[in-house]
């Protein structure tokens, strides 16, 4: 299953642990375990010694990041056996794919001039003028439009 989290798709490490090959657990450290402890983190487990002064992970999976998985475990209603395998990974990244902000609606197509593609993907072009437009239609044929 693809993760669906943008930060935890980018790092190879934390694919892995969502296939369990291998878990992150106990011991283990680097980037994959710093975005497991800032997702803990938004998901409101505490983390004070794990998080410096500057407010960020230090990578490390130690006892305090085991406290926090195993309570986002139990939380999430799974086994809380402290290791941050398949089950566990797929879970959080659900959890933090939920609090990505919803991107805005696209804009809507500028006014007068439209272009177009074809069912064949050739170009063509459409023009429209409507009152108080720049360009009266005469001067649309000029400008390129047929």
């Amino acid at each position: 299953m693809a993760l669906k989290y943008p930060p935890f798709a980018a790092c190879m490490a934390m694919e892995q642990a969502a296939r369990s090959a291998p878990p992150l657990r106990q011991g283990s450290h680097g980037a994959a375990v710093a975005l497991l402890q800032g997702a803990l983190v938004q998901l409101k487990e505490k983390l004070p010694l794990s998080i410096k002064k500057s407010g960020a992970p230090d990578g490390a999976f130690g006892a305090e990041t085991l406290k926090a998985v195993i309570s986002f475990q139990t939380t999430a209603k799974l086994k809380p056996d402290g290791v941050a395998g398949a089950k566990t990974i797929q879970a959080l990244d659900a959890e933090m794919a939920k609090m990505m902000p919803v991107a805005p609606p696209p804009a809507p197509p500028p006014q007068g001039l439209a272009k177009e593609f074809d069912c064949y993907g050739s170009f063509k072009r459409r023009f429209t003028w409507k009152k108080g437009a720049a360009l009266p239609p005469q001067q649309l044929y000029a400008a390129g439009g047929r």
